[in-house]
């Protein structure tokens, strides 16, 4: 896979081995270095969503870039934070004996 051409979140991929299709939902990277990269079906199947599969990184193949706009991503959307005044008092577990 050439650098220009790696997928990103939101574009359509396909699967080089079984030819599946849809669009790049998330990553995840393995302690043992290896990179997966689950794709989620565009498709209904008996009118409800196909299953995502996940698949080496090295056997997917962009098809078309973008198809999904992203919001921003959670780590971007600023955090409101509380301003202070009464809270409610948290919760103590009890003791297990």
């Amino acid at each position: 896979m050439k650098a220009e051409e790696k997928p990103e979140l939101g574009d359509r991929v396909r699967d080089t081995v079984t030819g599946f299709v849809g669009i790049y939902a998330g990553c995840t990277r393995w302690l043992t270095g290896c990179d997966r990269i689950t794709i989620e079906p565009e498709t209904l199947r008996d009118g409800k969503p196909g299953e995502m599969a996940s698949f080496d990184e090295t056997r997917i193949e962009l098809v078309k870039k973008s198809v999904v706009k992203l919001k921003k991503l959670a780590a971007e959307v600023p955090v409101e934070r509380a301003k202070g005044g009464p809270m409610p008092e948290p919760m103590r577990r009890r003791d297990p004996r």
